[in-house]
Formats: C-alpha cells, sequence, structure tokens
C-alpha cells in the first residue's frame, strides 16, 4: 500500500521496514501527526532525526511512525 499525495483526503500510510511512512500535510506540525497517529511526539523526533535534521517538518516530508 502506497502513500497518498499530501493534502488528499484519506491520506492512508505507507508500509516500509522500518515501520509507517506518513506524508506530511501543509500546515500540520508534529503535534498534530501525533494526535492523528497516537504516536508520542519524543517518539516521531526520536524516529525521524534524519528527516527532520535540525528543522521543523515540511509539506511532502515521509516520517515513519513506529
Amino acid at each position: 500500500e502506497s502513500a497518498k499525495r499530501p493534502g488528499s483526503k484519506g491520506q492512508k500510510l505507507a508500509l516500509n521496514q522500518a515501520g509507517k511512512v506518513y506524508v506530511v500535510k501543509p500546515g500540520e506540525t508534529l503535534w498534530h501527526i501525533s494526535r492523528k497517529t497516537g504516536v508520542p511526539m519524543r517518539k516521531l523526533k526520536k524516529s525521524n532525526l534524519a528527516v527532520l535534521g535540525g528543522r521543523g517538518i515540511q509539506a511532502g516530508d515521509q516520517l515513519v511512525i513506529k
């Protein structure tokens, strides 16, 4: 199963070897994604250090959800 484009309705999480992938939509924050997925913000940050790289999330980023 693959992730739908950011901003599309009914966004799905894609599976990969590390877990599920969540594609960030415009205007979303880690707090929003944490609430949607049930994954604590601290865990989201830890699982996505390479993606975040010291910056905030941006639309289109693909976050690993564990």
